[in-house]
């Protein structure tokens, strides 16, 4: 596929904040801004360095727009959900779709700085290109003397592989500088392992059998519509050197039901992969939509399935205390003690 007709999503939603993409008319926030922050950011960036008039900063922006349809860049710029405000500017650049890899670069109002709110940006793209991009390489690049740049992907277990040294000069030109190079890796795109999604019908039942046991306590999974056996349900499963990665279930009745997902390697697109294989199955069975259940406690598998286009449809009210009648294994808290109470049930439309 072309990287121009590549999927990319304008927005992406953090705890505490709004990333989009960028559009005319961002110019003299952006601008305000770096006004606000020009003795920081001039130490570091040429654009700060050179005082950008409002206009420079429109002109800019507007670029970064077309960059952003064109797939060659993605800015995404920052705003808090609680009063709308402009806070910094993060994205992608440097991207290599053919690879694929890509560079993550930032800066921050320092108005905002200190609060974390990069750090969650951050976190937000490197999860967003490591599993919907799938990519294979995320890299961010900081002056080996920028200590709260550097801070960013040490904090997010990004891997220091080296320092190149005299490989740039200060934004005023008077001294070579060094540059640290961070990277993190596709766990799921390691050189050398190949990966690969079979049928469940062609898993050893045993081996599947103690995928479930290890991941969940047991492959049994009790839910309003049912109690299933997961190791007996049709499927797919990705294996990579031996080891399985993950495994999706489902059920094709009246409805197309995922009924469950697992995958051992955060981050590395193992579930959107699974997803996208069962959902291609069920375009070719002829089913208009999918169904899956999720609990109350588990928003991050929430928020995976709203990305993927999946809605809120209903919600079964102590289905889960029922539940846990039969399947007493079924915990009453979670890790961070929200009760386990009801389902919640998501749809999304093929």
């Amino acid at each position: 596929m072309h990287h121009m007709l590549r999927e990319v999503k304008r927005e992406l939603h953090t705890d505490r904040l709004l990333l989009r993409a960028p559009q005319p008319g961002d110019g003299k926030q952006v601008n305000k801004a770096i006004q606000s922050s020009i003795h920081e950011l001039s130490q570091w960036l040429p654009f700060a360095y050179q005082n950008p008039s409002v206009e420079d900063t429109e002109i800019n922006t507007r670029k970064a727009a077309a960059q952003f349809l064109s797939r060659e860049n993605l800015r995404y710029l920052m705003f808090s959900k609680k009063n709308g405000e402009f806070i910094g500017s993060t994205g992608f650049h440097n991207i290599d779709w053919d690879i694929p890899k890509l560079e993550i670069g930032y800066w921050i109002d320092t108005r905002y700085s200190g609060k974390g709110y990069m750090l969650e940006a951050v976190k937000a793209l490197t999860d967003y290109a490591l599993t919907d991009l799938e990519m294979a390489r995320v890299e961010i690049q900081c002056d080996r003397d920028n200590s709260r740049s550097r801070a960013i992907p040490e904090k997010l277990e990004y891997r220091l592989e080296g320092t190149i040294v005299n490989d740039d000069r200060s934004v005023d030109g008077g001294m070579l500088t060094d540059t640290c190079v961070y990277a993190r890796i596709n766990p799921g795109l390691e050189p050398g392992v190949e990966k690969e999604i079979m049928e469940n019908e062609e898993i050893n039942q045993h081996i599947l059998k103690e995928f479930f046991n290890n991941n969940w306590g047991s492959p049994q999974m009790v839910l309003s519509s049912g109690s299933f056996q997961c190791d007996r349900l049709p499927g797919y499963t990705i294996v990579m050197d031996g080891s399985i990665l993950g495994c999706v279930t489902f059920v094709a009745d009246e409805q197309f039901e995922i009924i469950s997902l697992n995958s051992v390697k955060e981050g590395a697109g193992i579930g959107t992969e699974l997803m996208d294989q069962a959902e291609s199955y069920a375009r070719s069975l002829g089913y208009k939509e999918v169904k899956l259940t999720t609990t109350n406690d588990n928003l991050k598998a929430v928020r995976f399935y709203q990305n993927r286009g999946f809605r809120v449809t209903d919600i079964r009210k102590d289905a889960v205390i029922e539940a846990r009648k039969r399947k007493p294994g079924i915990p009453e808290y979670n890790e961070r003690g929200i009760p386990i109470q009801d389902e919640w049930i998501l749809v999304k439309e093929l």
